[in-house]
């Protein structure tokens, strides 16, 4: 059995059977051959195996993100810094339109124009 085959087969987490239909012999040879030539179980050894298989796959994800590729860059943040598409803000105390001073609105409208204007800039690198 060509054991270099048989570990890249565990990195890209192939299954037992897989395996044994890749090498045309059973499930039962591989279990055995495993254990003679790494005195460990398969599943351990697969499990090993497969450790280095999904670094690798962050690893080209990471750098998928970091040149700019929007799909990567949009599953990292989701996945490992918790952001999401929708941002909702619950508060404790609902509060009518009508009730608060026009003047109070337009101050909070030209705040957060002149917020998102200065974040423009900013995401623009300008």
């Amino acid at each position: 059995m060509n054991w270099e085959e048989f570990e890249k087969l565990c990195e890209i987490q192939c299954t037992l059977e897989e395996i044994a239909h890749w090498f045309r012999c059973s499930v039962d040879t591989i279990l055995r051959s495993t254990e003679r030539q790494y005195n460990d179980s398969f599943a351990n050894v697969r499990e090993q195996k497969a450790v280095r298989g999904r670094a690798a796959i962050r690893r080209g994800l990471f750098q998928l993100g970091l040149k700019g590729n929007l799909g990567a860059l949009i599953w990292l943040s989701k996945n490992h810094l918790g952001m999401a598409d929708k941002l909702e803000q619950k508060t404790s105390a609902d509060i009518a339109l009508s009730q608060v001073p026009t003047e109070t609105l337009m101050k909070l409208v030209q705040d957060t124009q002149t917020r998102l204007e200065s974040e423009k800039v900013v995401g623009d690198g300008k």
